[in-house]
């Protein structure tokens, strides 16, 4: 089992942008900005920015995580 944290280092003003990052500190998954954070809430895969439960099964349906690997808040 591998845990994945997941930072969002921006949400302001209409602006996101959030990154998966395994134990090595190696980004796997980003959402570069609002707009592609609203077609995944558009699709739902997420209900909102801070959606850990959609995201992770999202990324386990692309096989970027696997079923038994977690998906954790970093900041």
């Amino acid at each position: 089992m591998a845990t994945y944290d997941y930072f969002v280092n921006l949400d302001e003003r209409g602006e996101f942008n959030a990154d998966v990052r395994n134990k090595n500190g190696d980004t796997m998954f980003q959402i570069h900005d609002a707009d592609e954070l609203e077609s995944m809430v558009d699709f739902g895969f997420m209900k909102h920015g801070k959606d850990l439960d959609g995201l992770q099964e999202y990324l386990q349906m692309i096989v970027v995580m696997h079923k038994e690997d977690k998906l954790v808040k970093a900041n």
